[in-house]
């Protein structure tokens, strides 16, 4: 059970639900312990992974929240390049038709 004062102040405090609160004493006992059980090289993969899991948990609240609140539907990377070489074309070929149909310079 949370028997700091602050989450029954601030928050919808639940008696029958418990917290799970750790100190930096439980978090040191936590990392000794995976570096026993592991060892220092599977340790360096296991974090780079949770590393990169984080990174996708991020990307998906954030679309999702993009997609539930504003309603931007965000595009897969396969769209955003065939949109960014429909774009790359379409520029070049403006520029291509406003290079022929610029006067000639006056200084040559």
């Amino acid at each position: 059970m949370c028997t700091n004062a602050h989450y029954r102040k601030n928050l919808i405090y639940f008696p029958e639900k418990k917290c799970i609160m750790l100190g930096w004493g439980e978090v040191v006992l936590i990392i000794i312990a995976a570096i026993i059980f592991m060892g220092p090289d599977k340790l360096t993969d296991f974090a780079r992974q949770l590393g990169k899991l984080y990174g996708e948990y991020k990307k998906a609240k954030r679309m999702i929240e993009l997609e539930v609140i504003y309603g931007i539907k965000l595009l897969d990377d396969e769209e955003v390049k065939k949109k960014a070489k429909e774009n790359y074309e379409k520029l070049l070929s403006e520029v291509k038709d406003l290079s022929q149909e610029a006067p000639p310079r006056s200084d040559q």
